[in-house]
């Protein structure tokens, strides 16, 4: 297997997961698009600190607090990846994130003086959307099929 890694990654090629084919059918795009914020209405962030992609979109459009889910009549604009490892600029507001079907994600969000992790388990269930909202900040730390990572 390290050698398969090792070889993928001299050679330029990318290693999918599993995840990759609940990827949505719309184009990526870059997370360029978002407008700036202000100081006084802060931008909700999102991190992907695991292993694989995770999905995004600019607006949540249900009431709720961070961490509310809801589908994805719950949000609106063009969806795009976020890759392992990367997070959404600070001057961007994205407001949500989706579990994907049959997956479980790790999540902490931040909001200030409050943090909380949370674990939504979608293992055997459809996909939901997930609200971060202004000022606050989720950590996408881990996610997994078939079982909830540690």
């Amino acid at each position: 297997m390290a050698a398969a890694v090792l070889a993928a990654a001299t050679s330029g090629l990318v290693l999918v997961s599993p995840a990759a084919s609940a990827a949505p059918k719309t184009a990526a795009v870059p997370l360029s698009v978002q407008g700036n914020c202000s100081p006084i209405v802060g931008c909700s962030q999102i991190h992907n600190d695991s292993h694989t992609f995770i999905i995004i979109r600019p607006n949540w459009t249900c009431g709720g607090t961070t961490g509310s889910t809801g589908g994805i009549g719950c949000t609106s604009g063009t969806s795009t990846y976020l890759w392992a490892g990367q997070h959404t600029p600070t001057n961007q507001d994205w407001d949500t994130f989706r579990v994907d079907p049959g997956w479980c994600y790790k999540v902490k969000f931040y909001l200030p003086f409050k943090s909380w992790t949370v674990k939504y388990n979608r293992i055997g269930l459809g996909e939901i959307w997930v609200k971060v909202e202004d000022w606050a900040t989720a950590v996408i730390q881990a996610q997994s099929v078939g079982s909830c990572p540690a």
